[in-house]
């Protein structure tokens, strides 16, 4: 039995296609402050419907639902953000201090994340 010969062009296309989302992907914001709010309108520019934002303080968490994409979620405890199926990517947008937790606890919840630097101050 041969095996067909494959051209780079159809591989290409094909992993591709099968990469590709079968939807709107849907994100989330996890500190809305400024540099937050920016991001969220950032990732709202290249197609990701930010439909959820967690933020502790109540006029960031409001501002940045003015933001966010239509019908966004509320939410104070980003645990409770990370166990919503439907959220796919998370941004962390808190304090530097907070960042590994919340990537770490995102990763473990299943979600792709994008974070700024630093990850953490320490290696410990």
């Amino acid at each position: 039995m041969m095996i067909p010969e494959i051209d780079r062009r159809s591989f290409v296309l094909a992993s591709s296609a099968a990469l590709a989302a079968d939807g709107p992907v849907r994100g989330a914001i996890i500190g809305a402050g400024g540099r937050g709010r920016y991001l969220t309108g950032e990732f709202k520019e290249i197609g990701v419907q930010m439909a959820a934002v967690c933020d502790v303080y109540e006029p960031n968490l409001q501002a940045g639902l003015a933001v966010a994409s239509s019908g966004a979620a509320a939410y104070s405890d980003y645990k409770k953000l990370l166990a919503d199926p439907s959220i796919q990517v998370v941004v962390v947008a808190t304090p530097d201090h907070w960042h590994a937790q919340m990537v770490i606890d995102a990763v473990h919840a299943g979600k792709d994340v994008y974070v700024e630097k630093p990850l953490a101050h320490t290696i410990a």
